[in-house]
């Protein structure tokens, strides 16, 4: 059998901790109960001997017609007393051998004499002259660990009648009352809130890292440093980590400078060789290189787009993710018989809009372009919203699809930009995606191309 544990940390240590004090707490109760037994037995004993010579002595003195109207009147649940013609029990129980001395000690002066061993009690004679000691029986008979007993008690009247009692109950009853029980149990609750208490404010520097973690991989530049407080082992590394995430963010500083001074530094030469190339009097040589100087230009942009990865920069909103595709594929001029649509109503994520048109952009001009025919597919499912594009193209082969994501790696080796782009679409695609905290993989599509499929957290 397979036991069930909670899923997290913090129910995990709370029920370890909670199980371990309440086996110390009912353990250390295992003494109090033994010498609490022993003491409350006693006294129990002594009010049941009390009880049962005050009843004798009344019954002993009634009328025979009112016996049984007295021994009803003083029965009750647990304590039943009836007259009888005989004797409910005739055994003479060794266990009860301390209540029996206690009812000789009371009722010997009425010359009730009590036997509680394996000698005749038939009939004994007193130390008064001319009275006769009348007969008593006891028997006990307990359960499993005494948790309940019944008590048989009878006594001969003098008239050859006897009075029985039926005894029900044991000390246990008096050691697990009702107020007891209620004790034990706030102890149990106190002990268990105490202990979910504690763990909660010693697990709860450990969500602050997780949540700071998460801003970090996903919005680094926006990424709060956490408090340096708790123990003192939580603020070393609430420090650490505070030291880590500011060094980072300063080397992405520094890398934007530096991407900053080599696109500016780049564009002066481009734009004199752009200068000189049209200075060419053959018109065909010099549109050639203007062209290559084009596609130099869109592939220094590109780059320096990538490094940059400005779509971390970008504010977030709700945005409804199917009017962002119906706009995206307005924008591509794309025809209707070339694409189908199947979007639910009012599917939205907290995203920063230019990064997911962008990402749109990447993969519906990609699947138009090498499959001509696609498909675009929203749903929700577990709290997350999926994107699916399928196209009818060749597909990219299983073992390629993890390289694809690599920037600058393309299926197509020519570099020809009529037949492919630099080979940073997917990489910029994957990278705005995992900023926000999702995933995208190729698939097999059902339409015989290539299935890309996005994943968002719901709002």
């Amino acid at each position: 059998m397979n036991i069930v544990l909670p899923d997290t940390l913090r129910g995990q240590t709370i029920l370890v901790v909670g199980t371990f004090l309440l086996l110390f707490h009912i353990v250390s109760l295992v003494p109090f109960i033994i010498s609490s037994a022993a003491t409350v037995t006693l006294e129990r004993e002594e009010q049941m001997a009390d009880r049962i010579v005050t009843i004798t002595r009344l019954i002993d003195h009634a009328d025979s017609l009112d016996r049984s109207y007295l021994a009803g009147e003083v029965s009750g649940p647990k304590f039943q007393v009836s007259v009888d013609n005989q004797p409910l029990t005739i055994k003479k129980d060794n266990s009860a051998v301390t209540i029996a001395n206690l009812i000789n000690r009371t009722l010997k002066p009425l010359d009730h004499q009590v036997t509680a061993d394996d000698h005749d009690t038939s009939i004994l004679e007193s130390d008064a002259a001319g009275t006769q000691a009348r007969d008593l029986a006891i028997q006990r008979q307990p359960n499993l660990f005494r948790i309940h007993e019944e008590l048989f008690v009878s006594v001969d009247l003098p008239d050859g009648e006897w009075l029985n009692f039926r005894i029900a109950g044991s000390a246990w009853d008096h050691i697990f009352s009702l107020s007891t029980i209620l004790s034990l149990t706030l102890m149990a609750l106190g002990t268990i809130l105490f202990a979910g208490w504690s763990v909660n404010k010693l697990l709860k520097s450990l969500s602050r890292f997780a949540r700071a973690s998460e801003d970090m991989g996903t919005n680094i530049r926006a990424a709060q440093p956490i408090s340096e407080d708790g123990p003192r082992e939580i603020r070393d590394a609430a420090r650490a980590f505070n030291q880590m995430q500011a060094r980072v963010k300063r080397l992405l500083e520094a890398r934007n400078q530096m991407l900053g001074a080599i696109s500016h530094d780049l564009r002066t030469p481009l734009t004199r060789l752009r200068l000189r190339v049209e200075s060419i009097l053959n018109e065909e040589q010099s549109n050639k290189a203007i062209r290559d100087l084009d596609d130099m230009e869109t592939m220094i942009k590109l780059t320096l787009a990538f490094a940059r990865d400005d779509a971390t920069e970008e504010s977030r909103e709700s945005m409804d993710v199917g009017v962002v595709i119906s706009e995206v594929v307005d924008d591509l001029n794309i025809s209707a018989d070339n694409i189908s649509i199947n979007t639910p109503e009012s599917v939205r994520i907290m995203c920063q809009p230019v990064g997911l048109r962008r990402v749109l952009t990447n993969i519906i001009e990609n699947g138009i372009f090498y499959g001509h025919q696609i498909r675009v597919e929203l749903r929700r499912e577990h709290n997350h919203v999926i994107i699916d594009v399928d196209d009818a193209g060749p597909g990219i082969d299983p073992q390629q699809r993890d390289r694809v994501f690599t920037p600058f790696y393309r299926l197509e080796s020519s570099r020809n930009r009529e037949t492919g782009g630099a080979g940073l679409g997917l990489s910029i695609a994957q990278t705005i995606v995992h900023a926000h905290g999702g995933t995208i993989e190729l698939l097999d599509s059902p339409m015989g191309g290539l299935r890309v499929r996005i994943i968002f957290p719901e709002e």
